[in-house]
């Protein structure tokens, strides 16, 4: 979680390490809509040149944000992904925001199992 977090507004981070260089990969942050209604009011990464991030609204109130990297080749090292939204007044319960990575390196190389995790 973002430590700028507040009873109105959080961030939830997922770092990307890789020692290898990716040919493509997909990253999600699900945010959950819990107990009420979430809204985007950002998102980031720090790869270099940028990667916007696609959000969507989903069906069941959640937010999903989306980085996918194609056509290029990202160099080793650590990478943040950021999603940020608006939440009800008070202390969320994070247990059912999701994170998802996807990634395949140069060719040549093996494609990763996906991970995944919560927050």
């Amino acid at each position: 979680m973002d430590p700028n977090s507040n009873p109105y507004w959080a961030g939830s981070d997922v770092r990307l390490t890789t020692a290898e260089q990716l040919a493509s990969f997909t990253v999600e942050i699900r945010i959950s809509a819990g107990s009420g209604p979430v809204t985007s009011t950002n998102s980031f990464t720090d790869i270099p040149g940028g990667l916007p991030a696609v959000v969507s609204a989903q069906p069941d109130g959640s937010l999903l944000y989306r980085w996918t990297l194609t056509g290029r080749v990202l160099p080793p090292g650590t990478y943040t992904f950021g999603a940020q939204f608006n939440h009800p007044r008070g202390t969320r319960d994070t247990t059912a925001d999701r994170w998802t990575v996807d990634a395949s390196g140069a060719v040549g190389t093996a494609a990763l199992p996906p991970l995944t995790g919560h927050f």
